[in-house]
């Protein structure tokens, strides 16, 4: 009986390592993370699905921005 127990456990432990060596290694992805500059296209739509209204603009953070930004991080400005 040890014996049996003995070689099912080493079978189920040999088909394991099996389908684990089957599972392909993850693909590298085109994404750099996520981005919030560059152009933007913003479709507001009207709960029956028709369109509201389309904003078209360019997202940048400017010098002053950039500042501002760097100033609310550190708890440097009092707004």
């Amino acid at each position: 009986m040890k014996y049996i127990v003995t070689s099912t456990f080493i079978t189920l432990l040999l088909a394991l390592g099996a389908a684990c060596s089957q599972v392909p290694a993850p693909t590298e992805t085109a994404s750099d993370g996520i981005q919030v500059h560059g152009h933007w296209t913003v479709t507001v739509t009207n709960p029956d699905g028709s369109v509201d209204a389309v904003h078209d603009f360019d997202n940048a953070l400017r010098t002053q921005g950039a500042f501002t930004l760097v100033d609310l991080i550190a708890g440097e400005t009092w707004w």
